[in-house]
């Protein structure tokens, strides 16, 4: 039906070359809601024109005949539509139609346009090599290679005021996203945070997140310290087993206690020993603390801080590694160890961040065997070495766990050594 603005005199008709078919354009006929001038049918170009402008029937082909209002010849581009009177040339509706045409391809062209790639800075607290931090930085260069951000980093901020100017001076990059280590001068890191709100940053702190932009994240390694606290229970001679922390911490505190947990329940005989050597980072420090367990009789320890598998691989007694697969610095000394995986957690943020998304929420759960953000370091030569029924406890157990029939919940307190 004809728009009701155009009226009952809305009327409709093409011209088109002589000879060209009626309906050989392949168009529809004209609608009920409109009609057609004087003589019915479609008519060429030479009959529009004598009837408008009254010249003569022009000779010969009359494929070639004028094509607009002053007479002149346009070869292809003679057809008008007609509308209340109205002669629009068909060069006219051809401009119109490749308008249209481009612009609906740019409109297709941007939905299918890649995403944005990410700008991330990562601030360490403490040197690069610690293995908390390589874990982070092993994801974001992961995640670099494949396109999926741009990255940059910062490491030895170890005090609350350096952790907040070294976020500060890299802003001047105009980052999308800050990862940045909370455990110390977390308060900092918020404040800054607030005054950008217009950038994500995702803190590993045991804090709560802040909305609308702060997320927060840890190492929550309690599923495979649980695991690895099985095997030590089941592993140690001398019914006493250990663990060499940094310090005091929410995260640090379930681990151990995740740890311990899994030596009682498969050798409620033994005793652990617990030493924080109150430093995030400090290898022979922690050496140390390794060589008096084994001197009080610890012949497996986990080695929670860097530096307690050399003091086990001295004392020749069992260790496990953490976050990173350490086999390689003891293969005989080694057995496994919790490790920590940040790619899921990379992965989730930069897809949001892409989006133009910024979230202020807890990702603590990444840390999990399930998510795959959590697992046991392999085995090496220890699967051939080690009792199988050891080696199929830990399978079941830690199968359990993946499908939720095992959960593994510990306390936060700060645990107490034997």
């Amino acid at each position: 039906m004809a728009p009701a603005a155009w009226g009952p005199a809305v009327v409709k008709r093409k011209v088109h070359h002589a000879g060209r078919a009626r309906h050989g354009s392949g168009l529809p006929m004209p609608s009920s809601g409109l009609r057609e001038r004087a003589q019915p049918g479609w008519r060429s170009a030479a009959n529009v024109q004598r009837e408008c402008l009254g010249s003569p029937e022009p000779p010969g082909n009359a494929g070639f005949a004028a094509g607009n209002r002053h007479g002149r010849g346009a070869p292809g581009f003679a057809r008008l539509w007609v509308y209340s009177g109205l002669e629009i040339p068909m060069r006219t509706l051809l401009l119109s139609l490749l308008c249209f045409v481009v612009s609906a391809a740019t409109c297709f062209g941007q939905a299918a346009a890649p995403a944005k790639v990410p700008v991330v800075f990562a601030a360490y607290a403490t040197p690069l090599a610690e293995p908390w931090n390589m874990v982070i930085h092993a994801a974001l260069e992961e995640a670099q290679k494949a396109g999926r951000i741009t990255y940059a980093w910062q490491d030895k901020l170890a005090t609350p005021d350096a952790m907040a100017s070294g976020i500060r001076s890299a802003l001047v990059r105009r980052p999308d996203i800050v990862f940045a280590d909370g455990a110390e001068g977390v308060d900092g890191i918020r404040a800054v945070a607030a005054e950008n709100p217009g950038i994500s940053f995702v803190v590993g702190t045991s804090t709560d997140p802040v909305a609308p932009n702060l997320s927060t994240f840890d190492s929550n390694l309690s599923e495979p310290a649980y695991l690895c606290g099985i095997t030590a229970g089941r592993l140690t001679k001398s019914g006493v087993v250990g663990v060499v922390a940094g310090k005091s911490d929410t995260q640090v505190h379930r681990s151990i206690n995740a740890y311990i947990q899994g030596v009682k329940d498969a050798n409620p005989a033994a005793r652990v020993k617990v030493t924080f050597i109150e430093a995030w980072f400090d290898p022979p420090k922690a050496k140390q603390a390794a060589i008096e367990q084994a001197a009080a009789g610890a012949d497996v320890i986990w080695a929670e801080r860097e530096g307690a598998i050399a003091g086990a691989r001295e004392k020749g007694v069992l260790a496990f590694g953490n976050l990173v697969d350490q086999s390689a610095e003891g293969p005989d000394t080694v057995l496994t160890g919790p490790v920590w995986s940040m790619t899921p957690l990379v992965d989730h943020v930069a897809k949001f961040s892409a989006a133009g998304m910024i979230r202020g929420e807890s990702y603590l759960d990444f840390s999990s065997l399930a998510r795959g953000g959590a697992v046991l370091a392999p085995w090496h030569a220890w699967n051939d070495k080690l009792p199988a029924d050891v080696l199929e406890l830990v399978r079941q157990k830690q199968n359990a766990i993946k499908t939720g029939a095992l959960v593994i919940a510990p306390s936060a307190n700060r645990p107490i050594g034997e």
